[in-house]
């Protein structure tokens, strides 16, 4: 299936990345400070917390899920992974090489320069400095620099300096078996891709504590948009069906979390099922005003930018609120620490998308077409003898 199939791919898609982005973005923001006393509000569930901050902080926290936007991205990455492997050399040892080497100049330059930018930031300042009311999770960003923590991160051995790049991590890892995974979404079997389904999941849970395992599962979601997805989206009716699918779809995603507190697996499956409905909806089903939204320009730049973005936030919204909290009293922060946070997440939204932009032009790019470049050279098909001295005849 070609891009020409899924009608506003190219945009749309790449605009829901980088609304997960900001989601991501702004639950960090959420949970600088304790509420009401609580240091781990993520931790709880909606009917669990006490307090109107904590009400609301937690009521916020239900669009704007850091957990759930990951999920998210994980579908995403599955469904374009995917059409990148359909258009790829169909002998298996070229695409997989050719699918590798395009993940790891897409990846690693935006990386390794913001790894090395944060590990400079450390050598200058030193030891970050604790303030009253923040929470269990801002207090655990303390990084200790040393040579080993540097290179580890660099190299997506670890993510001490940048806790984020689990994700990457994550995303390397699955890049391994995506190829092979492919290969079994597009047998366009159905009961074949229940059983790989149950499979990866069985996998998640006697893996737990594996960093990616329990992942596999939501990207080969991603791999079934283009065949199950479509099948699914294709048997509506009506628009009162297309209505209740969707409300149903948003459900799935936000409410496990939020009724639970918890990330359990059973969770996971739940939110990954119920983005693997959105994406179909949004790339097969009919127009929509909600879908129509993606299409703003201020949506399709944080597409674009969704990368770099995610990658710099983290540490940005840290060193902002290492600045801003030495004039900002204690009293406020305890007071009405939604209100700081919301404030903290306005600021660093501002710094990091100008970073995130710069990053985008001058480094993600070029990465992304130098791979290009080393798969043409290094496994484009070159032609047969008698055709060489045919094309250098005329």
């Amino acid at each position: 299936m070609g891009e020409s199939e899924a009608p506003g791919f190219a945009t749309r898609i790449e605009s829901l990345r980088g609304v997960a982005a900001m989601m991501v973005a702004v639950s960090h923001s959420l949970i600088v400070f304790s509420v009401n006393g609580i240091t781990n509000i993520w931790e709880y569930s909606i009917q669990d917390v006490h307090g109107t901050q904590a009400f609301w902080t937690r009521l916020l926290a239900i669009p704007f899920n850091g957990n759930v936007a990951v999920t998210i991205f994980f579908v995403i990455s599955g469904f374009v992974l995917g059409l990148s492997l359909d258009r790829r050399d169909p002998r298996l040892p070229v695409r997989f090489a050719t699918f590798l080497a395009a993940r790891v100049f897409r990846l690693y330059p935006a990386l390794l320069l913001c790894i090395a930018a944060i590990a400079g930031y450390w050598l200058w300042v030193g030891a970050p400095r604790d303030f009253p009311n923040t929470s269990e999770w801002y207090r655990w960003y303390h990084p200790m620099l040393t040579y080993g923590i540097w290179w580890r991160d660099e190299l997506l051995l670890g993510c001490v300096l940048n806790p984020v790049a689990w994700t990457l991590q994550v995303e390397m890892l699955a890049a391994l078996a995506l190829p092979f995974l492919h290969l079994l979404s597009r047998a366009r079997k159905p009961a074949l891709d229940l059983a790989a389904l149950a499979a990866l999941i069985a996998a998640g849970v006697v893996f737990s504590n594996n960093i990616a395992a329990p992942q596999l599962f939501v990207f080969y979601l991603g791999l079934m948009v283009p065949t199950a997805g479509r099948r699914l989206i294709g048997g509506i009716g009506s628009a009162l069906q297309a209505n209740l699918l969707m409300g149903l779809a948003l459900a799935m995603i936000f409410l496990p979390l939020a009724l639970t507190g918890q990330p359990l697996m059973l969770n996971r499956v739940v939110e990954a099922s119920g983005a693997f409905i959105f994406i179909s909806a949004l790339l097969y089903g009919k127009e929509r005003a909600l879908f129509a939204a993606l299409d703003s320009r201020v949506a399709r730049t944080y597409g674009r930018i969704s990368y770099s973005f995610y990658l710099y936030h983290f540490f940005l919204l840290f060193v902002l609120s290492q600045v801003l909290l030495v004039w900002i009293p204690a009293s406020l922060t305890a007071r009405a620490p939604l209100a700081v946070g919301i404030s903290l997440a306005l600021i660093s939204v501002v710094v990091t998308t100008l970073v995130a932009g710069l990053s985008y032009q001058f480094v993600e790019q070029p990465g992304v077409r130098l791979g290009r470049w080393l798969a043409q050279a290094l496994w484009a098909p070159r032609p047969a003898l008698g055709e060489l001295a045919e094309g250098e005849a005329e």
